[in-house]
């Protein structure tokens, strides 16, 4: 994963997060497009929050919101 693709999970992450959870798969729909590895790596990341407050994705760098 470059570093650019990771500030860009993180920013939509982070977005994401100020949306009602319902509304969270229709916004991502919307801002992915066709970038489906996109919005699955978002998709994990928002699961993951509900399991606590530092995450991990595949690439094997940490997310804790706020860094990004």
């Amino acid at each position: 994963m470059t570093p650019e693709r990771y500030k860009i999970i993180g920013r939509l992450f982070d977005e994401a997060l100020e949306l009602a959870p319902d509304q969270r798969a229709a916004w991502l729909d919307q801002v992915c497009r066709a970038d489906s590895g996109l919005r699955q790596d978002v998709k994990t990341l928002l699961g993951s929050q509900k399991r606590g407050p530092s995450v991990s994705i595949s690439s094997g760098h940490g997310y804790r919101r706020g860094v990004f």
